[in-house]
């Protein structure tokens, strides 16, 4: 099916890492785990896209591609047929508001989302996290959240590495009276350990969340392992389409 958009430009598609507008480009409506150089994959696509006077949404969670290519009128884009394309018309802000009617209105972040994020993969330690911070105060760049992605163990996911941050909520606290919010990277999985690897809490918690169900499965009812060539080869998913498991996975990071 091929649909022709009216307008100049064209933006969408997704988070995306190699252009901002879109026109005459290929794109996959598909999920990619690629770590940095990422090209045109994407960790995040949408079949959504724009230009300054139409918008076009393909209403599936199927993967496929898009072809687009540029008109004398506008952008014409190109996918499979068979999917639900539905039109918008207007300005952009009048485009999103009738897509967003649609799939869901975004909830208004706190104030402290919008100042400045700082982090870095390096910043392991409880030393030098606080270094940071003060650094970063004593440049004149007021950071509003401090993202700390190396704080847990690396079973878990879900215990700080006390040999490395020994007092953590001295540290929070700490954070806070700086006007810092305090946010930890989190890995979504049951995490694949490797051999000769053993954490007692850690396979307690495997064996738990698949005796009660709280695992994606695979049609035949086994567990879904992420396969080769991804972030965290052989892990499991935990299913949050279910409430229980919800429950239990927050509720073992409730302390923090």
């Amino acid at each position: 099916m091929k649909i022709e958009l009216k307008g100049a430009g064209l933006w969408g598609f997704g988070e995306r890492f190699d252009k901002l507008n879109q026109a005459g480009l290929r794109r996959e409506n598909r999920v990619w785990e690629v770590f940095t150089y990422q090209g045109a994959d994407t960790y995040l696509p949408a079949p959504f896209c724009i230009t300054n006077r139409e918008g076009l949404y393909v209403n599936t969670f199927k993967c496929f591609n898009f072809q687009t290519e540029k008109t004398e009128n506008g952008v014409a884009v190109t996918f499979p047929d068979g999917l639900e394309a539905l039109r918008f018309y207007g300005t952009p802000a009048e485009i999103l508001d009738q897509y967003t009617k649609l799939t869901g209105r975004p909830k208004l972040p706190p104030d402290w989302a919008f100042g400045l994020w700082i982090s870095a993969n390096r910043w392991n330690t409880q030393s030098l996290v606080e270094e940071q911070a003060a650094e970063s105060i004593k440049l004149g760049m007021k950071p509003s959240v401090i993202v700390i992605e190396a704080w847990s163990d690396e079973t878990t996911f879900y215990r700080f590495d006390k040999s490395r941050f020994p007092d953590p909520a001295g540290m929070v606290n700490r954070l806070h009276e700086k006007n810092i919010k305090v946010i930890l990277w989190q890995a979504p999985v049951l995490k694949k350990l490797e051999p000769g690897v053993f954490d007692a809490v850690h396979e307690a918690d495997c064996a738990e969340a698949v005796s009660k169900g709280y695992v994606a499965l695979n049609p035949d009812k086994t567990p879904y392992l992420i396969p080769e060539g991804r972030w965290f080869t052989g892990s499991m998913i935990p299913d949050f389409t279910n409430l229980r498991a919800r429950e239990w996975w927050f509720g073992k990071r409730r302390y923090l």
